[in-house]
C-alpha cells in the first residue's frame, strides 16, 4: 500500500460510514470548500514519519500519520452536540483496520482517538471546534530496481 492508496482508503471508509453514523452531519475532506451549516465535519489526513523497517531487495516501510477531524459547531450551544458526533467519529474510524487485503497487505492500522479542547478557530471565527485525532500506521513494500 502507498500513500494515495492509504488516503483513498482512509476517504472511501469515511465516506461510507459517516453518514449513517453521524445522522447526515455535513462534512467536507481535506481542503475542499465548507459546508453552508452551523454544525458540520472537515475531515483532514496528516501524514508524519516514515522509518524503514527491514533491509533487503523488498524492504518494508512504516508510514505514521493522523487523521484529523474538527467538528464544527455554532456558539452557545454547549458541547453536548459535538461530544456526540465525537462519538460518532470513533465509531467510524477509531481501532480499525481499512483497506486490508489478507494474508498479503494488513492495510490501515487506526488507534484510539483523542479529543482535544472545544475551542474558538481561526477558520471558523463565529464557531466552535472539537478537534478529534484518531492515529494510524501502514507498511509499504518498496522494491529495490
Amino acid at each position: 500500500m502507498n500513500s494515495a492508496q492509504a488516503n483513498a482508503a482512509i476517504i472511501k471508509r469515511w465516506l461510507d460510514a459517516w453518514p449513517g453514523a453521524s445522522s447526515n452531519v455535513p462534512f467536507s475532506v481535506d481542503n475542499i470548500v465548507k459546508p453552508e451549516a452551523s454544525t458540520y465535519a472537515i475531515m483532514e489526513i496528516l501524514s508524519l514519519d516514515t522509518q524503514q523497517v527491514t533491509l533487503g531487495r523488498k524492504a518494508k516501510v512504516r508510514h505514521d500519520g493522523i487523521i484529523q477531524i474538527r467538528l464544527v459547531g455554532p456558539v452557545n450551544a454547549g458541547r453536548g452536540a459535538l461530544d456526540l458526533l465525537a462519538q460518532a467519529v470513533r465509531v467510524v474510524l477509531q481501532r480499525r483496520r481499512i483497506g486490508a487485503n489478507p494474508p498479503h497487505e494488513m492495510g490501515i492500522v487506526t488507534q484510539i482517538a483523542e479529543d482535544a479542547e472545544l475551542r474558538r478557530d481561526r477558520e471558523a471565527p463565529g464557531s466552535w471546534v472539537l478537534a478529534v485525532s484518531v492515529p494510524f500506521h501502514y507498511h509499504e513494500v518498496v522494491s529495490q530496481g
